[in-house]
């Protein structure tokens, strides 16, 4: 299984990675959406991505609006991770086709529970 981590901040990128990786997930990088779009064209073998909210470039939603508007990602799961936890952003999240939502900082535990919720473990 392969997941794409789209963060601007390497430090959240390498902390996500490595949780997944706990879970026999390998992974690639993006810095933002338009990054993480280029990556999704190149590697279909992509089933998960983990999404922060606020980025330069294209954020997180935005990501979340492309993907879902494009059924060639149908399968990809698109996780939440943000520092972010306004309601108002859940909600749009979710509302644009995000499949679920995580805060940081990131707790193993509850990624592991919402991995085995989407059946990504």
């Amino acid at each position: 299984m392969k997941a794409l981590v789209i963060d601007d901040s390497p430090i959240s990128r390498r902390v996500v990675k490595h949780v997944l990786r706990t879970h026999n997930i390998t992974s690639v990088e993006a810095e933002d959406g338009l990054q993480a779009l280029e990556v999704l064209k190149r590697d279909d073998s992509i089933c998960l991505a983990m999404v922060d909210i606020s980025m330069p470039k294209m954020g997180g939603l935005d990501f979340v609006r492309a993907v879902r508007n494009d059924p060639k990602y149908n399968n990809v799961k698109l996780l939440m991770v943000t520092a972010s936890n306004l309601p108002e952003n859940v909600r749009a999240a979710k509302e644009l086709g995000a499949d679920d939502f995580l805060t940081k900082p990131v707790n193993p535990k509850l990624v592991a529970s919402k991995l085995r919720h989407h059946g990504l473990n």
